[in-house]
């Protein structure tokens, strides 16, 4: 089981037979778009901002005119998409069974949101939320705080927790696209996660992606619009849901799901490995970056993932 915290997933022909039951832990029905608080329906209705909500209900949030990103079922895809269907895209390991946790909407998310959907993702138990009934061997976070800031004790408390809970193996989270150093954003700077940057189609550091001696691995992520994104699954519609389609991403967001898959399959093959062993098995095997490649172990970890 693969735990997707993000905006929540599209039942994408792409992704058919992946999803198990998940969980929305967005509080607030405005970032929610979907009339209420916190349910069992972790279904994306979309995340567009208008500049209707910025001047009314998201007054004062620092968020752009967007349209609807999709980006739950993007990373869904990278993770398990179906393979050999003649159709979409393939995942990394399409067997994999996706968690969709809800946490983020319009204009983001919180914190406290964030946190108790990886600790619900665990195993562990939330007021107010049901019992996780197949809490994830790896969960991926492909999101981050722009801002420059410590991991918070919340933060920390809860990734110890989830680590140390048993089940949960990884912990696999986007070291941001700020071009700066992963150590001054949360969650990536944490401890015990599994912080995964962003590499071009040559091997080189993605011009976005955060760096620094704290990376733990690369992954491709693109450079996006030149002609070198992730394709990945997505919907049609600008705003409210409207069909499946596959859009280009790029982004630190795509690398993480990709050693999440790579996470997945290794559990699939030795499901007894320890938190431990996976950090290592990952880092031991990665594929060396290229001679003359603007990547190095200082910059972008051990390598680039290697399934």
């Amino acid at each position: 089981v693969v735990a997707v915290v993000d905006t929540g997933f599209r039942p994408h022909a792409g992704l058919a037979g992946r999803f198990i039951q998940g969980y929305d832990f967005i509080t607030d029905p405005t970032i929610a778009n979907d009339g209420d608080g916190r349910d069992a329906d972790a279904s994306d209705p979309g995340d567009w901002v208008t500049l209707a909500d910025k001047d009314g209900p998201l007054r004062g949030q620092d968020c752009s005119v967007a349209n609807s990103s999709w980006h739950g079922t993007a990373v869904s895809g990278v993770i398990g998409a179906n393979g050999n269907d003649h159709a979409w895209t393939a995942g990394i390991d399409w067997s994999a069974r996706i968690l969709p946790v809800r946490v983020l909407g319009k204009c983001g998310g919180r914190f406290s949101d964030i946190i108790d959907g990886v600790a619900w993702a665990a195993g562990l138990p939330v007021p107010g939320a049901p019992t996780n009934a197949t809490p994830a061997q790896v969960i991926n976070m492909s999101l981050g705080d722009d801002s420059s800031s410590p991991c918070g004790a919340a933060e920390q408390s809860v990734f110890d927790a989830a680590l140390a809970h048993g089940v949960t193996r990884a912990i696999v989270v986007s070291a941001g696209n700020d071009s700066d150093d992963v150590a001054n954003h949360v969650p990536a700077n944490c401890t015990g996660v599994i912080p995964v940057g962003a590499t071009t189609s040559t091997g080189n550091i993605a011009g976005y992606s955060n760096f620094g001696p704290t990376l733990t691995i690369s992954a491709p992520g693109g450079q996006y619009p030149q002609f070198d994104g992730i394709y990945a699954l997505s919907d049609s519609s600008k705003t409210v849901p409207a069909g499946d389609a596959v859009a280009i991403y790029d982004g630190t967001s795509f690398s993480a799901p990709m050693v999440s898959g790579v996470v997945s399959l290794m559990l699939s093959v030795a499901p007894n490995l320890t938190a431990d062993q996976v950090r290592s098995i990952l880092t031991s095997s990665a594929k060396p970056f290229v001679p003359l490649s603007t990547c190095s172990t200082s910059l972008c970890g051990a390598g680039i993932v290697n399934a």
